[in-house]
């Protein structure tokens, strides 16, 4: 896959998007988890870490095919969890990329060797292996759920996260195993 890209000008505003169910959406994450945070580490996440986070949800669900969007910020790892119609799922990983890497002043572009991008099972299995802190600088950290769970809830209650596709992704889904 090619991260890549970018559009220049103003963009008209898109007209409202039909429906999809839970069957045509596939969950997305990307972003950077390090299970060892030295400084080289702690200054990059230092870096990408943005004060408007909100901004940046906003024009990546303005902007793609992206129906929902998350940040999730950890100590160690900075994730941005989202949502797109199925079969969109390479085209969204560049837009949120492009977005971020943008906001931050191409500072993600040197670190790509780093970027974590999974997409339907393996994106939820992700998230629910970093909410039980299987990617945290301690092993099964119990603060974690809260670090991942915190910014879903926030979502849902803002409407960047549909709460009925993220229930049924994260409970009906991740409990089928």
């Amino acid at each position: 896959m090619t991260i890549a890209g970018s559009r220049t000008g103003l963009q008209a505003p898109q007209p409202p998007r039909p429906h999809l169910s839970a069957e045509e959406r596939t969950l997305v994450v990307v972003g950077f988890a390090f299970p060892q945070v030295g400084d080289k580490e702690f200054e990059f996440l230092k870096a990408v870490r943005l004060d408007d986070q909100q901004g940046l949800i906003d024009a990546v669900l303005n902007d793609s095919a992206i129906r929902e969007c998350c940040v999730v910020d950890k100590c160690n790892a900075l994730l941005m969890v989202a949502s797109c119609p199925t079969g969109q799922e390479e085209q969204s990983i560049e837009r949120m990329f492009y977005f971020w890497n943008d906001r931050t002043n191409h500072q993600i572009s040197p670190r790509l060797e780093d970027l974590v991008c999974r997409t339907g099972g393996e994106a939820l299995q992700y998230i629910l292996e970093t909410s039980v802190g299987l990617h945290s600088v301690a092993l099964g950290d119990v603060q974690v759920f809260a670090q991942v769970n915190t910014p879903l809830k926030k979502a849902i209650n803002r409407k960047d996260l549909d709460s009925q596709f993220s229930k049924g992704t994260l409970c009906e889904k991740g409990g089928r195993g």
